[in-house]
């Protein structure tokens, strides 16, 4: 016997950064909030903390059934992949889009 899915999907729009920092989350910004500038600030790491969004995918449906998407970049351009379809997509679409999950890539050193 198959119970059905308890909860909703929730529909609507998160938005997220094409460039993600990740620089708070670091041990070194982590020991200086909590010790003040006790704990020098390292500039030079500053792009190794650095993540570009490369890929956005997209649930639309329900929890039960539905279709999938995808924005990928490739080359600086973003473009919609919807089953056999491939086509150029504005990044200010990409941004609206409803994303299911979100792919980083960190920036080379």
């Amino acid at each position: 016997q198959v119970r059905p899915m308890v909860g909703r999907k929730i529909d609507v729009h998160v938005s997220f950064p094409f460039v993600l920092s990740m620089r708070p989350y670091c041990a070194s910004a982590a020991l200086r909030s909590r010790y003040g500038n006790r704990v020098p600030a390292d500039a030079s790491h500053d792009d190794q903390a650095k993540y570009d969004l490369y890929a956005v995918v997209v649930h639309s449906g329900t929890m039960e059934s539905g279709h999938y998407i995808a924005y990928v970049q490739w080359q600086g351009v973003w473009f919609r992949c919807d089953d056999h379809q491939v086509t150029r997509a504005d990044p200010a679409t990409v941004a609206q889009a409803q994303a299911y999950l979100l792919f980083y890539q960190a920036r080379p050193p």
